[in-house]
C-alpha cells in the first residue's frame, strides 16, 4: 500500500500519512464492477487504515482520510464525491468523529450517508452514547472479527441507505 505525506501537521509532530488517494475503482478490478459501493474511512492510525484495508479493499471503493478536517473536504460540493458510507473513528485529532458526523448531518447532500463509529471506546454506555450521536451502527476496536465490521456495512448498505 502506498502511502504520501499531507501537507498539514501539526506543530511539533511529523506530518500524519495518508494512503494513496487512488481509489479502487481506478484499479482495473474495479471495471467488472463498477457499481462498487464507495466508503470513506476517517482514521488517523496508518495500522487502522491498513486493517480496513485489507479486510475491505477488494469488496469497496474506500478513500480514506486521516482527519475531520479532510474528510469535511473530500465531501465538499465540488469535489464530486459521495460515498455510499461513513467508516469514522472517534478519536480524530482537531476535530472528533461525533462533531464530523453532526456537521455532515447538517448538509442536506450528505445527511443521509450511514455512519458507522469504528472506535476503541468500548466501556459500558459507549454504543448507545455514539448510536444517540447519530451513528447508524458501532464496531469496536481493535477488530478481532472482521464479520462483524463485513456485517455492519452490509446491513446499512443493503437497507438502500447509502448514496
Amino acid at each position: 500500500m502506498k502511502y504520501h505525506e499531507t501537507a498539514r501537521a501539526e506543530p511539533g509532530r511529523a506530518p500524519a500519512r495518508r494512503l494513496d488517494p487512488e481509489p479502487a475503482s481506478h484499479r482495473p478490478e474495479a471495471r467488472l464492477h463498477p457499481a462498487m459501493k464507495r466508503i470513506l474511512l476517517v482514521e488517523d492510525n496508518p495500522d487502522n487504515r491498513d486493517l480496513v484495508f485489507a479486510f475491505l479493499d477488494a469488496l469497496y471503493d474506500i478513500r480514506a482520510c486521516v482527519d475531520g478536517f479532510e474528510a469535511l473536504e473530500a465531501l465538499a460540493p465540488n469535489s464530486g464525491y459521495r460515498p455510499d458510507l461513513l467508516l469514522c473513528d472517534i478519536s480524530l485529532p482537531g476535530m472528533d468523529g461525533v462533531e464530523l458526523l453532526r456537521t455532515l448531518r447538517q448538509d442536506p447532500r450528505l445527511a443521509g450517508i450511514p455512519a458507522i463509529a469504528l472506535t476503541s471506546h468500548a466501556m459500558k454506555g459507549d454504543q448507545e452514547r455514539f448510536l444517540a450521536a447519530g451513528f447508524d451502527a458501532y464496531v469496536s476496536k481493535p477488530i478481532t472479527d472482521e464479520t462483524i465490521l463485513l456485517d455492519a456495512i452490509e446491513r446499512l448498505l443493503s437497507h438502500g441507505q447509502g448514496g
